[in-house]
């Protein structure tokens, strides 16, 4: 007596684990880019939190990366404008202005920003989560995130939710 498997009993198991594979790829892909976006949130909102300590002692913000008492990972590069500090990573980039800071993590096409200085046009635009749109599980968590489902803005790249 011969034991095998028919080829009816292979392709069945083959079937299932495809389905399976399907169901279970995206949803981990969008597990890697929440949990990315909660590193991005965390650098930001150390960066807005040291900024507005200093703006308590000091009646003002500062473009000093130094001067604040945040902890950054070390960058591979720090350039620096009259109007923006960027310091870049291997996975994206971080930048502080007098006004706002951001975070982007460009593998998995997100970019997180904030403002803590709320006067003029950004009043009502305290925090983004931003998208590229060809990277669906980033639009997904940017929707969740912010609980918008339709963006304040896009340029056909990237759509960016405000909360």
């Amino acid at each position: 007596m011969k034991h095998g498997f028919t080829l009816i009993e292979l392709l069945v198991v083959v079937l299932i684990v495809g389905i399976l594979t399907a169901v279970a790829i995206p949803q981990y892909q969008k597990a890697v880019t929440k949990s990315r976006l909660v590193q991005l949130k965390t650098f930001v909102e150390a960066i807005v939190k040291a900024e507005e300590e200093l703006f308590l002692a000091q009646g003002k913000y500062i473009m000093d990366i130094d001067a604040l008492t945040v902890s950054l990972p070390p960058a591979k590069s720090i350039t620096t404008t009259t109007e923006k500090i960027r310091l870049t990573y291997s996975w994206g980039a971080c930048s502080l202005s007098k006004v706002e800071a951001s975070c982007s993590n460009s593998n998995i096409g997100i970019y997180y920003h904030a403002y803590f200085d709320y006067a003029g046009k950004h009043e009502n635009e305290k925090r983004e989560c931003s998208a590229k749109i060809d990277m669906p599980a980033a639009t997904q968590v940017c929707k969740q995130e912010t609980g918008k489902d339709t963006p304040f803005w896009t340029d056909g790249t990237w759509a960016a939710y405000a909360y």
